[in-house]
């Protein structure tokens, strides 16, 4: 059996030694699209292309978030201003919210609050919890992004109207590559948590059927 660390060492390697020969892939694929496209009966090929296509790319997503999660998080944390925060997070999802025509509501504490974070690390971290609960609620519903501050700490809050969570799907969310959802690969909320907790961040979910799920991620100040 390997260790934790034999583990992370060789899901590194595997991710860095794939990326060249997809790389190769996707150019020759282009390549023999190219020149299919000359056929006659060039539409006889086009849906085995575009399913190597879409395969080729989700497997060089897999690859990527293999690589980030992989990636250590928390280095260059600065203080920074929390809108600033908020601003480049909402530019992100707000077109998703629309496309799903899903309101999203900000709240943002009276008085600006900076604290020592990285703000890219953050950001994706917001965004992907922010997409996982957008995905989650049902069409014309509303998430709440919500942010408290005191003397000690500041206090992000993330609400949904979806279903909640299953105690038995509860113990396995925040697994590498565990999802509920078809053709979805169970890696954002693990990587949320994982930039989150390496930026100094503390996490915690509450989830029923009647109320959605609730996210609420706490950091020192």
């Amino acid at each position: 059996m390997f260790t934790d660390k034999q583990l992370e060492n060789l899901i590194g390697l595997f991710a860095h030694k794939l990326k060249n020969p997809t790389h190769i892939m996707g150019l020759n694929l282009e390549i023999i699209r190219s020149q299919v496209q000359k056929l006659k009966n060039s539409e006889d090929f086009q849906k085995p292309l575009d399913t190597i296509h879409n395969e080729l790319n989700r497997l060089n997503l897999i690859i990527q978030k293999f690589s980030e999660y992989m990636t250590p998080a928390g280095q260059g944390k600065k203080a920074t201003p929390v809108s600033e925060l908020i601003a480049l997070v909402r530019m992100e999802v707000e077109p998703l919210a629309r496309e799903h025509k899903i309101t999203l509501k900000v709240e943002k504490p009276e008085k600006e609050v900076k604290f020592q974070f990285n703000i890219e690390e953050l950001k994706r971290a917001w965004v992907y919890l922010l997409t996982n609960a957008i995905e989650a609620s049902p069409r014309a519903g509303e998430v709440s992004f919500r942010i408290k501050s005191d003397t000690k700490n500041i206090i992000f809050e993330i609400q949904d109207q979806g279903n909640g969570i299953s105690n038995e799907d509860s113990k396995k969310i925040s697994s590498l590559f565990y999802s509920t959802k078809k053709g979805h690969l169970g890696v954002g909320l693990t990587l949320a948590i994982k930039l989150i907790e390496e930026n100094g961040g503390k996490v915690r979910m509450k989830s029923s059927p009647e109320n959605g799920t609730l996210v609420i991620v706490s950091f020192s100040i």
